[in-house]
């Protein structure tokens, strides 16, 4: 599968390598953590909000566009953007890691003097979303060969407000070897056709 050719199916969120599915970070997560979901409207608030980031990030974001149910989320991402600093170098960034067989799409990816840091928009804050921050680090670090320093979720309020979550290449390393055993067994479970009934 190296170097192979990645895409994405936005209606079922499937990823494929050269045809082959492979599961992306937040089914491998969801598989293990049964609370890691949303209702779909929260899903398509999700859409929207991280649609309008994605294009403050590129500098092309008309306000004039933007749903006021999820203004106050998008103003909050730019004032952390104008707090943060640094260089946005990756934005919406799907990603494939070749030797671990998983996907995934990044917010973002800021260059800052202190190093390369990855940075996910969020609602809420789940304890493990280490796991999913980690994974994606893998996947930007296989892709660049550039390593993360920090990763951070972000989370956006309807009052213009957010809050950060860091964690530090200490942590990022222990999430780092705790997902690539559930993306491990994930992927054996599916290669040999073990349900969740079957366990």
């Amino acid at each position: 599968m190296k170097n192979g050719t990645l895409e994405f199916d936005e209606a079922s969120h499937t990823y494929r390598v050269d045809g082959r599915k492979v599961p992306g970070v937040t089914e491998v997560i969801r598989a293990f953590s049964p609370g890691f979901q949303a209702s779909d409207w929260h899903k398509q608030r999700g859409i929207a909000c991280h649609a309008a980031i994605a294009l403050s990030n590129l500098g092309k974001l008309d306000w004039k566009s933007v749903d006021p149910a999820i203004a106050g989320r998008v103003r909050a991402w730019e004032k952390f953007r104008r707090d943060f600093g640094g260089t946005v170098i990756a934005v919406e960034k799907k990603l494939a890691h070749d030797m671990y067989l998983y996907a995934g799409t990044l917010d973002a990816a800021i260059e800052r003097k202190d190093g390369i840091v990855v940075v996910d928009a969020k609602s809420t804050v789940e304890d493990f979303v280490v796991w999913q921050l980690a994974a994606y680090a893998m996947l930007f670090t296989a892709k660049t060969k550039r390593s993360v320093r920090r990763v951070g979720a972000v989370r956006l309020a309807d009052d213009e407000k957010y809050q950060c979550t860091w964690f530090d290449e200490r942590e990022i390393a222990k999430a780092a070897r705790q997902f690539l055993g559930m993306v491990t067994t994930f992927n054996a479970l599916q290669e040999y056709g073990i349900t969740k009934g079957d366990r």
